[in-house]
C-alpha cells in the first residue's frame, strides 16, 4: 500500500490509525489483514473515493462483524 496524503494509515471508516503493517517504521513484511477475510459490504461503508486508498482497522473490521453475525449468521 502507498501512502497517499497522508491519509493511508487512517481507516477510511472511522478516520484512527489502521496499524497498516507495511506503513510502520520499520516497514514490516506483512500486515494484520491480509491473514484476515472482509466480508464485501463493509466495503460500502467506505466513501467511494477513499476506496482501495488505505486499510480498514481491525477494531472497524471486528465491530462489523459482531453487528452482520447475528443477522445473517456469518
Amino acid at each position: 500500500m502507498e501512502e497517499n496524503n497522508g491519509q493511508a494509515r487512517n481507516c477510511p471508516i472511522c478516520g484512527r490509525d489502521n496499524a497498516c503493517g507495511y506503513l510502520s517504521r520499520p516497514p514490516q513484511e506483512s500486515c494484520w489483514c491480509t491473514a484476515e477475510t472482509f466480508p464485501p459490504e463493509i466495503f460500502g461503508l467506505v466513501p467511494p473515493e477513499q476506496l482501495h486508498q488505505s486499510c480498514i482497522c481491525k477494531e472497524c473490521l471486528t465491530n462489523f462483524r459482531r453487528k452482520v453475525k447475528p443477522e445473517n449468521g456469518i
